[in-house]
């Protein structure tokens, strides 16, 4: 399985924890994690590498939506972990008061 996590607000609201999901569950489980944020490449400096495990995968997408650029980089995801859940392809979501339910 492969499971693609959100940088900005996902991973790094709890760096350590993510670490601990990695390392502990996903790598022992035999699933593939790789890192799908909206940066620009080379914008990665200021997020500290080091809260990442080194040899995971990062794919910037400039922006753009998040699915169709980790597929064009030989990734069909599994699950998608974000804060931002309209970056994977662009749904729409919707906020219904409990009143219109």
């Amino acid at each position: 399985m492969i499971i693609a996590i959100d940088l900005d607000n996902t991973w790094t609201r709890d760096p350590l924890f993510w670490n601990e999901f990695y390392f502990r569950s996903t790598k022992r489980h035999g699933h593939q994690v790789i890192m799908a944020t909206a940066r620009k490449e080379g914008d990665d400096d200021d997020f500290g590498r080091w809260s990442l495990p080194k040899n995971m995968e990062i794919i910037f997408t400039n922006g753009n939506f998040k699915r169709e650029v980790c597929k064009k980089a030989g990734y069909d995801v599994d699950i998608w972990i974000d804060d931002t859940p309209s970056m994977v392809d662009g749904g729409l979501l919707l906020n219904f008061d409990d009143k219109e339910l």
